[in-house]
């Protein structure tokens, strides 16, 4: 059973972080989110129903990713996927769970259903059906064996997952990446609604909720891989909107670097290190717009 153990944020220095944001592991951006936005989601988001009210929001940025695949506006989708990553970070700090734990326990560097280190389920997902998919005792066996593997940045787990999955059918298409990703979101919003209802005896719940997390970041990372793989026709454009974060070995975009770039001040609302309690960010914009009769791009 995993253990509700969310990282602390006190005494985390913000700026010497981001400083060394590529070799930040998932642990300390979950501490650093939690250092920018802790204070102000413990007042939009109190205990009675505040999960599922702050997975709404990580919701309403999946839409906004699902615009850019739709427009091919890559720019929208580079944007997106940090917000998504920050969302999906404080939920798991309110829920009190680490992400990085979550992930590393359901994806020992192999898929947990079919046990291999390069996905062989594809179009035979049929053949796995009675296997034991995320089995305690198997999964705690190739946590023990993979340890040296385990990834230790952002970015690290990115090439987990695509070393694991890379070759798999459904992972070809950016469109069916997304449409995983967003089947996904909504296995959460189901345990959510589990979770709250229940008043006691929540163990068998928040199981079911921590490994849908892990699925929600494991497609996240597959996204910023497969975005990565959709990159190469925009190059002078995308060293220009992203400098830095553009890998010119491999001309790829590192998911740290795009998260540093976005949040490298702290909030991007208001630009404060930490986000000001009248911070004019997206929620004031959709208020905004609804009450003008327009729309937030």
């Amino acid at each position: 059973m995993l253990t509700r153990h969310p990282p602390e944020a006190n005494g985390v220095n913000l700026k010497s972080l981001l400083r060394e944001s590529d070799e930040m592991t998932v642990q300390q951006w979950q501490a650093f989110f939690h250092g920018v936005y802790g204070a102000r989601n413990e007042e939009r988001f109190p205990a009675e129903y505040g999960l599922s009210r702050m997975w709404l929001h990580l919701v309403q940025d999946m839409a906004a990713l699902a615009k850019g695949i739709r427009k091919n506006d890559v720019a929208r989708m580079l944007r997106m996927l940090p917000r998504l990553f920050c969302w999906l970070c404080g939920f798991c700090t309110k829920a009190g769970f680490e992400l990085e734990e979550i992930v590393w326990h359901f994806f020992p560097y192999v898929c947990p259903t079919c046990w291999s280190p390069t996905c062989a389920c594809g179009a035979n997902k049929r053949v796995f059906r009675d296997a034991p998919q995320k089995d305690e005792k198997t999964l705690a066996e190739f946590r023990e064996a993979n340890a040296e593997k385990r990834p230790s940045t952002l970015d690290g787990f990115v090439v987990m997952f695509a070393d694991v999955y890379g070759n798999h059918s459904e992972s070809g298409n950016l469109t069916d990446v997304y449409l995983h990703f967003s089947e996904e979101v909504g296995e959460v919003a189901e345990w959510i609604r589990v979770v709250e209802s229940l008043s006691d005896g929540r163990s068998e719940a928040q199981q079911g909720l921590t490994s849908e997390l892990a699925d929600v970041f494991s497609w996240m990372c597959k996204l910023c891989w497969r975005i990565n793989c959709n990159l190469q026709g925009f190059g002078p454009w995308a060293e220009h909107q992203f400098g830095n974060a553009i890998d010119q070995r491999r001309f790829e975009i590192r998911f740290a670097a795009i998260t540093s770039l976005q949040y490298g001040n702290g909030c991007p609302g208001c630009g404060q290190a930490v986000c000001a309690r009248q911070c004019e960010g997206w929620d004031t914009r959709l208020a905004k717009a609804s009450h003008q009769g327009g729309v937030v791009d």
